[in-house]
């Protein structure tokens, strides 16, 4: 009788026991039996001439959690995400095989940016893969065919979209399951528009995957970091924290993020493939190799650190100094951020006003003021203080009618106009986040600050100027945080005080970091 050679892999471990991969007959098992039949809940095989079984394919024990995301009927929205070549395209093809083959009549659709990407990472595999689980591939319409005895025929349908407008092409139909492949290659609207298709009425996958308030259809992503939609796909699936003003009806439990990392994969040579990545540039290495989602190319404020600049001292002296920064925005955001002068010579953001952008649900200059002054009540102060504001608001010299400034200062809003030199007012943003020699940053924003700590980490330097923030993101509360900078003194040119600091100041709590409240 001959046996198998079985070889162990180096760095593989299993993700329920943690002990080594081994290889069998080029198939990775784990070698614990109760981890090896989880695996073989969604493995395919075939006998051969002689009768002996083959495996086509074995999931490694990261692709079975993946499967199983698919089967979760509370999870509406999933994406496997992280480095680079876990086995993640695979996974997406074996979920949309599994679904055809268990639900007669479904309608999948399996996209990518581009018709090359299409053919390269799926197209290529799709006619051989699809025949041996028993289905057609028909190559003029790039669509898979699963038959069903006496019930509708199955279809896994491929598609690209090369520019936003090509979502049309989509839009007509319901899709049991919507699988893009790389979904940071697309920009958020058309893709979520797009979403808003997996729906369905077909019966077995409303009694496969269906409750009596949800249908069954479902989104099956994955994604490296990285790329055009990096932001908007951390927003949604990872981080949970979009715009509230745009994702009103936003639920979390139903977007589901799966990390992947090279080291889920037996078949690939980690350290080999790590040595490829070797030249790439630092921020890209870390995004394919670590699947780090908090890096990504250009990145203008990288000394933004989250859990030292977000601290919450809760309620501040009326006796500190205090001022306002104003972007004005109507068809965009516009947004005011309430700024503190701490007597240490630190400045603190303790609150921030986002409005507008939303057709029908716009505020104009007198609502604004009216909701600053009702801001700075709950504050405790009688009356709004100094406000830079966006240039563009105020009149220049020679113009005659009322500004937006004038008509924000006609109803309590006192406006002054801000410097609005980007170069020098960038990188003093950027100086204001450095370290003081207190060991805490000269410029800290309270957990409140939501719009303002969701976008200032995503501004990106502009290729055709680098000492300028590219002006296609969202950079509304950026702009308000640069005007402020420009408004005030250096930070720690004020005089500090000899005296102890009084107890819960945020002099006080900076002497305690223990007591500090990081996001």
């Amino acid at each position: 009788m001959e046996f198998p050679v079985v070889f162990t892999h180096p760095s593989c471990l299993c993700r329920w026991c943690t002990k080594p991969l081994v290889r069998i007959d080029q198939i990775w098992w784990c070698s614990t039996p109760a981890c090896a039949r989880r695996q073989l809940k969604y493995a395919v095989a075939r006998k051969d001439a002689q009768g002996k079984v083959q495996y086509l394919y074995v999931p490694a024990p990261a692709q079975v959690e993946w499967q199983d995301a698919a089967y979760q009927k509370s999870l509406r929205r999933i994406l496997i995400g992280g480095s680079a070549s876990p086995g993640k395209s695979k996974v997406i093809r074996e979920v949309l095989y599994r679904f055809a083959q268990q639900v007669p009549g479904l309608h999948a659709l399996l996209l990518r940016r581009t018709f090359k990407d299409l053919d390269h990472s799926h197209i290529r595999f799709l006619p051989y893969e699809v025949e041996e689980r028993g289905g057609t591939w028909k190559a003029a319409d790039k669509i898979a065919v699963f038959h069903h005895a006496d019930a509708p025929d199955s279809v896994i349908r491929t598609g690209y979209l090369d520019a936003d407008l090509d979502v049309i092409n989509y839009l007509s139909a319901e899709y049991d399951v919507i699988a893009p492949d790389e979904l940071v290659t697309f920009n958020r609207d058309p893709m979520l528009e797009l979403f808003t298709r997996a729906r369905t009425t077909n019966p077995h996958m409303i009694a496969l995957r269906g409750s009596e308030s949800y249908d069954g259809a479902f989104v099956f992503a994955a994604s490296n970091p990285g790329g055009r939609g990096s932001a908007w796909v951390k927003d949604l699936f990872i981080d949970h924290t979009p715009d509230p003003d745009e994702f009103g009806d936003y639920i979390p439990e139903y977007w589901k993020f799966f990390p992947a990392f090279l080291r889920d994969n037996p078949y690939i040579k980690a350290e080999g493939y790590a040595q490829t990545l070797s030249n790439l540039r630092d921020a890209r290495k870390r995004q394919l190799l670590d699947g780090d989602w908090d890096v990504f190319e250009g990145k203008y404020f990288d000394n933004f650190k989250p859990a030292t600049h977000v601290v919450s001292y809760g309620t501040l002296s009326l006796d500190y100094r205090r001022f306002l920064s104003l972007d004005w925005g109507l068809n965009q955001p516009g947004c005011v951020l309430f700024w503190v002068c701490l007597p240490d010579g630190h400045y603190h953001i303790e609150g921030e006003f986002k409005f507008n952008g939303e057709v029908g649900n716009r505020l104009y200059a007198k609502d604004v003021a009216t909701a600053l002054k009702q801001r700075c009540r709950e504050i405790g102060l009688q009356k709004v203080p100094k406000t830079w504001v966006d240039p563009d608001i105020t009149l220049n010299k020679g113009q005659i009618g009322e500004s937006i400034a004038d008509t924000l200062t006609r109803w309590g809003v006192p406006c002054v106009k801000a410097t609005n030199d980007r170069i020098n007012g960038w990188q003093r943003v950027y100086e204001m986040l450095r370290t003081a020699p207190d060991g805490t940053p000269w410029l800290t924003f309270d957990p409140s600050c939501r719009y303002l700590l969701r976008t200032l980490p995503l501004q990106v330097c502009d290729r055709n100027k680098p000492e300028d923030i590219n002006t296609h993101g969202d950079d509304h509360a950026a702009d308000a945080l640069r005007y402020g900078a420009m408004s005030c003194t250096r930070p720690g040119s004020l005089q500090k005080s000899n005296q102890p600091p009084p107890a819960y100041s945020p002099a006080w709590f900076r002497q305690l970091p223990a007591q500090r409240y990081a996001r």
